[in-house]
């Protein structure tokens, strides 16, 4: 492994400067759905993204270092290397004397999970001689130790890793009878146990927010609070919201069920071509995988009511626009998706973030090119960005309208309200995808040299 060289502190230099000096930003997080995980770009999550945007608003670049644990964490942020942890922390008074907090960013409640089937707890008075699991070091364990004075019967075990999947799935089976979630955790998990349902909320809502080394300077800490506020004055911070955590909660669980089922039986006949036609096309498999599921549930031999047909559900134009002479040959069906695919991304303009054409791409492939640049038109016209998914998809049904599909190039559009739906399913379907893979997601991360994901002293993680 090769050893990590950081710049001498500069002691005359503010926190700050020292940051703009070395040209790092080093933030504390841990591995998971709502801090940081690999997607179809590199590294992403809503915690790296909005510290990615701090870092860049200091011309400076981003660096990880990776917490297993609560202890492992907070230590660490008394190591002059690390500058904050950004890992999803609720600001609570207790931590509050030990540590800085920053401008508060999401609210979240925290819930106490139970399996669907066995008696859902409703009060407190319900988790009294119940098997309870808890973080240690976290916030729920000092709601516990509040709620414990009223109620000294109360006990509770606890675990000191951070992996939340493994937390709930030890509730799914029945090695406990509850635990503790923060809300925007449990509804990025849950549909990955659709079995696990919430009792009821332990706590009013809850301030997230970035956790600083109590010091006299404090002038990274200002910064940050600089950043977050004209983040949220000018509309990033929802659209971070928007894209990590907002097509998640129409999602159908019952669909969540089957889809789970098809990872373990379906999936395993085409991961292999799904990965090599990604890998072609410089694209991530999961997400084509996503969107074989949404159009066929891995079913090559489907075909709908217009005759599009085969496992990525392609017209007659266009597999022979894109080579395939087979529409129900799930080799050819795949590789075909993954070119056509390719294409729509590549047909948009160059300047667009990487997320966003993803999604316009996804509407494109299911309704049609033209009517996306008509919506992207239309968007403009009304004076907002058009190289912004969220504010293109609010205009996209207005080409139902005949006040504006007679002027759009490409007509009336008739199922613009199927391409919404089409593309927030791909993004939960390529969520599911990527927390069922999560071991080979470590394993990348682990063996890659080029993520800048960093091993701290106090930590026992080995990254690059």
């Amino acid at each position: 492994m090769a050893l990590l060289l950081f710049p001498a502190c500069q002691p005359d230099l503010s926190t700050l400067n020292q940051v703009k000096n070395s040209g790092v930003l080093t933030i504390i997080s841990h591995q998971g759905p709502s801090t940081f995980f690999i997607g179809h770009k590199g590294l992403t999550g809503f915690e790296y993204e909005l510290a990615k945007k701090f870092a860049d608003s200091l011309n400076v670049s981003l660096r990880i270092v990776k917490a297993n644990d609560y202890s492992s964490l907070y230590s660490s942020l008394n190591d002059p290397e690390v500058h904050l942890a950004a890992a999803s922390l609720v600001s609570t008074d207790n931590r509050k004397e030990s540590f800085s907090f920053s401008l508060p960013y999401l609210q979240i409640e925290q819930q106490v999970i139970y399996k669907s089937g066995t008696k859902a707890p409703r009060t407190v008075a319900d988790l009294i001689n119940k098997r309870i699991l808890v973080v240690s070091g976290s916030h729920h364990v000092e709601t516990l130790k509040k709620l414990q004075l009223v109620y000294p019967e109360l006990k509770w075990i606890e675990t000191a890793h951070l992996d939340i999947a493994e937390q709930i799935q030890q509730i799914q089976n029945g090695y406990f009878d509850f635990t503790l979630i923060d809300s925007n955790e449990f509804v990025l998990h849950r549909a990955l146990f659709p079995n696990i349902d919430i009792g009821f909320s332990i706590s009013q809502p809850l301030n997230l927010a970035w956790a600083f080394p109590k010091s006299k300077d404090n002038s990274l800490e200002n910064a940050a609070k600089k950043f977050l506020l004209e983040t949220i004055q000018s509309g990033e911070l929802a659209e971070l919201e928007e894209r990590f955590y907002g097509h998640i909660n129409a999602f159908n669980y019952s669909s969540a069920k089957s889809f789970l089922n098809h990872i373990e039986t379906r999936l395993p006949r085409y991961t292999n071509t799904f990965k090599k036609a990604a890998a072609q096309n410089n694209l991530d498999w999961r997400l084509l995988a996503a969107i074989g599921y949404q159009e066929s549930l891995w079913n090559p031999s489907a075909v709908s009511p217009t005759g599009v047909r085969g496992l990525m559900m392609l017209t007659r134009i266009t597999a022979k626009e894109v080579g395939v002479t087979n529409r129900v040959d799930p080799q050819q069906s795949i590789n075909g998706g993954a070119i056509y695919f390719r294409k729509l991304i590549d047909r948009l303009p160059q300047d667009i973030d990487i997320h966003h054409k993803i999604w316009f791409s996804l509407a494109a492939y299911n309704g049609g090119y033209g009517h996306v640049s008509d919506a992207r038109i239309i968007t403009e016209q009304q004076g907002a960005n058009p190289d912004d998914w969220f504010s293109v998809k609010e205009r996209l049904p207005l080409l139902q309208l005949k006040k504006w599909s007679k002027n759009a190039k490409h007509g009336h559009a008739r199922a613009t309200g199927q391409a919404l739906v089409y593309v927030r399913n791909i993004r939960k379907y390529y969520d599911l995808l990527v927390w069922a893979t999560e071991k080979e997601q470590n394993e990348t991360l682990q063996a890659s040299t080029s993520i800048p994901i960093l091993a701290s002293k106090s930590l026992s993680t080995v990254s690059i």
